[in-house]
């Protein structure tokens, strides 16, 4: 089963779980609808990449490229609908973000590489206010945007450094000491949702903007006798598929 697959099914899941509970769900003004939600997340920073002093390295500094981290989120949520079209919607998700760099470096004709990955994993509190463009109660596609508080659940540095004679060496280390436990993030998606005679099921595009420096320490670290990490500053963003589930 792939990655979205697995998506779908917990989103699925999810919904189906809160099926008993669509009684009391309701797309009206003045009613609250209930719902699970899952999907892929695609993650990448600003920042992130100062970690080699140009001064310090003159022609050997090293080439950066950057990437992305591939993961996953999936929660709840509750949508209150304030009018016929326009809804308070509070969510609660368990997401994966954090990038990636690579710095190749060429030193009299030795080439090398390295690796560094930020994994981060947040609880995300999204408070987003939505539209739907067709009203509520009917299919309609719609916007949503709001701001969401993240509380840190992992955070992890993977590193991994090749070169032509030495060859490779890989590491793994826990970061969370040095990771902020709050951050703060601006959040806006555009989807649609299909309503069916007992649920509704939504499809959704969203980009999550982080809003501070999330690292609690920067530059070159000992987390262990002559073992060093290096951190730079780094703003989360995020943007995500999501597929929900909820009822009617």
């Amino acid at each position: 089963m792939t990655t979205f697959q697995k998506c779908l099914a917990i989103g699925g899941l999810m919904g189906l779980t809160l099926l008993p509970a669509s009684t009391l769900a309701s797309t009206e003004v003045g009613g609250l609808q209930f719902g699970g939600k899952g999907g892929i997340t695609i993650g990448s920073c600003a920042g992130f990449d100062s970690f080699f002093d140009a001064e310090e390295w003159g022609e050997h500094t090293p080439d950066v490229t950057k990437g992305s981290r591939t993961g996953v989120a999936f929660g709840g949520f509750a949508t209150y609908w304030l009018s016929p079209k326009l809804g308070l919607q509070a969510e609660l998700l368990w997401a994966q973000g954090g990038c990636k760099r690579d710095f190749d470096v060429v030193i009299e004709n030795v080439t090398g590489k390295l690796e560094m990955t930020a994994a981060l994993t947040y609880i995300e509190i999204p408070i987003l206010v939505k539209y739907a463009f067709n009203g509520a109660s009917v299919s309609s596609p719609f916007l949503c945007f709001g701001p969401s508080v993240g509380l840190r659940s992992a955070a992890e540095l993977e590193m991994k450094a090749t070169s032509e004679y030495a060859g490779s060496y890989s590491t793994t280390e826990d970061i969370k000491d040095y990771v902020k436990s709050t951050n703060f993030s601006l959040m806006a998606g555009l989807g649609y949702t299909l309503r069916l005679d007992q649920v509704s099921v939504a499809f959704e595009a969203r980009y999550v903007l982080g809003l501070i420096d999330v690292m609690e320490e920067t530059g070159r670290i000992e987390v262990e006798e002559d073992e060093y990490i290096m951190l730079d500053e780094t703003k989360p963003r995020t943007f995500a598929i999501m597929i929900s589930v909820s009822g009617n």
